[in-house]
């Protein structure tokens, strides 16, 4: 079945999400908890894979060993700065 699940995040640490197979981030955001998620687009038949997410601040330095960050997938406004969401290369 196709739907869209919830998927609370590290904003200080990437740890691996297990999501099903393909899903894709449709938003970033916080939650009405306040706790920081990511909604991901998902069929709950497929099989699970881990996925790492990485959030960087605008204006903020990039570590130069984040030449594995592969594809942006939103931006948010957390607090007084924007973040943004990347996924991690395996």
């Amino acid at each position: 079945m196709r739907t869209i699940y919830k998927y609370p995040i590290n904003i200080n640490k990437p740890e691996p999400i297990e999501l099903p197979e393909g899903a894709e981030v449709v938003h970033f955001d916080r939650d009405g908890n306040g706790k920081i998620c990511i909604w991901c687009l998902v069929d709950t038949e497929k099989p699970l894979e881990e996925k790492t997410f990485v959030i960087l601040g605008t204006g903020f330095p990039i570590p130069s060993n984040l030449w594995y960050v592969r594809s942006f997938k939103d931006t948010a406004g957390l607090t007084t700065f924007f973040w943004h969401l990347f996924e991690k290369l395996n």
